[in-house]
């Protein structure tokens, strides 16, 4: 099997599992993930006296603390040309993810945002640091960082490098269904012209590069096989991209010039196109239910209580797409707060003022009784996140059959919740 190494977001990774065709003739032997190229040639971590382990990744799988590590401690370039292979294929969408700036006088270390990093409670060993979003950097810093990292890679892989130019999806689509879903992202349209103009500058740096277009209308797939994301297409686009790629490499492999190469290349993206087109041209974009009938009774209820306490022990702040807030009367013993929403989605912070148990219910606003029968109202909660770290997905409740909770708060502390959610039914 001939190897090649991955470099970027896991669409081409997905790719060499979904694609019969790639997995049964190419064995990845790089896979890098959670490294963007706006976060490398930094300082190292441990040049700043901070040293984490595998050890403390011990809540996910050990890939994590891998790409975390290479990232932090500046190994990745190191990496490429001690292990690399022959071809390098890649993508460059990481750069929009937010990164961590830890500083000094002298000093400054970037770490890309990654799921190990949220759910393992890594930033508690950073101490002082700020989490910036590269949409904010200056266009100048920009180009310097992607000129780097393409003068890098360039030496290690000559001319044997493929780009896959990929956007995230802005909607996406169920089986069983003739909607578009809306991935509902305020800042799609700017995380795009972000991402073209970091493809315009990668490219412009290569006399020779391979580049293998996918339309911005590729959907993303609700039954994805790692679940729903905006970089987790529908299969036909891992089955479009296998055959592009295995295309690219086999005419590399007879030193095909690289610029008919391409010119094929972009009439598969146009007939691709079409194929998408075709695919999507019965589907109709999903309007929520709370826009109409719904949205009378599909209140979200969420009952925040503390049950050691009488007095307030936490604060409500950044509220966003809630209708009201109110502390029940009926709540005999302990802190309590209600947040009521029909927005679709809630986000609301606590700060805490002493360690305490915090249970927290998700319902239903209430039952309805219409025609002298009794309704139960079901809402779907789709996500529901603290601090980032996702507690609960796809959760049907109801009023009498809520989702509950329990965690513990820690003195002085901040905890951001994230709440999804649709009218299921009745």
């Amino acid at each position: 099997m001939i190897p090649i190494d991955i470099f970027g977001a896991c669409t081409i990774r997905d790719t060499f599992e979904i694609s019969k065709l790639l997995k049964s003739k190419y064995h990845v032997n790089i896979f890098i993930q959670n490294n963007s190229p706006l976060t490398l040639g930094f300082t190292p971590l441990k040049k700043l006296g901070i040293t984490i382990s595998n050890i403390d990744f011990k809540n996910s799988s050990n890939c994590w603390y891998k790409w975390f590590d290479l990232n932090a401690n500046e190994k990745v370039y190191q990496h490429l040309k001690d292990n690399h292979s022959e071809y390098l294929i890649l993508n460059l969408t990481e750069t929009y993810y937010n990164y961590y700036r830890i500083k000094n006088d002298l000093d400054e270390v970037r770490i890309c945002e990654q799921q190990g990093i949220k759910i393992n409670n890594i930033t508690e060993f950073f101490g002082n640091y700020e989490k910036i979003s590269p949409l904010s950097l200056d266009d100048d810093e920009i180009e310097r960082l992607i000129s780097r990292f393409a003068s890098i890679i360039k030496s290690i892989y000559l001319n044997k490098i493929i780009l896959i130019k990929n956007l995230p999806s802005q909607f996406y689509i169920k089986n069983k269904t003739k909607f578009l879903y809306d991935f509902n992202n305020p800042n799609h349209n700017e995380i795009c012209n972000f991402l073209l103009n970091i493809y315009n500058k990668f490219i412009k740096c290569f006399e020779k590069l391979i580049i293998i277009d996918l339309p911005t209308n590729s959907p993303g797939y609700y039954e994805h096989r790692w679940g729903l994301g905006s970089q987790h297409y529908i299969n036909k686009v891992y089955e479009y991209l296998g055959d592009s790629i295995d295309y690219s490499i086999e005419q590399l492999t007879h030193r095909i010039n690289p610029y008919k190469i391409n010119y094929v290349l972009y009439n598969k993206s146009l007939e691709f196109n079409n194929i998408i087109n075709s695919e999507l041209a019965n589907h109709k974009l999903y309007k929520s239910p709370f826009i109409d009938f719904c949205l009378k009774y599909s209140y979200i209820r969420v009952l925040l209580i503390t049950p050691d306490f009488d007095l307030p022990i936490f604060k409500i702040e950044e509220k966003h797409c809630i209708d009201s807030i109110y502390q029940p009367q009926w709540v005999k013993t302990g802190y309590s707060q209600i947040l009521i929403s029909n927005k679709g989605e809630l986000r609301f912070s606590i700060i805490t003022q002493q360690t305490c148990n915090l249970i927290i219910y998700l319902q239903s606003l209430d039952s309805r009784s219409k025609n002298n029968k009794h309704y139960e109202i079901f809402i779907y909660v789709t996500d529901f996140e603290i601090n980032n770290s996702n507690i609960t997905k796809n959760k049907l409740i109801s009023h009498n059959k809520p989702y509950k909770k329990e965690i513990m708060l820690h003195k002085e502390f901040k905890y951001n919740f994230y709440i999804k959610f649709e009218p299921n039914n009745y």
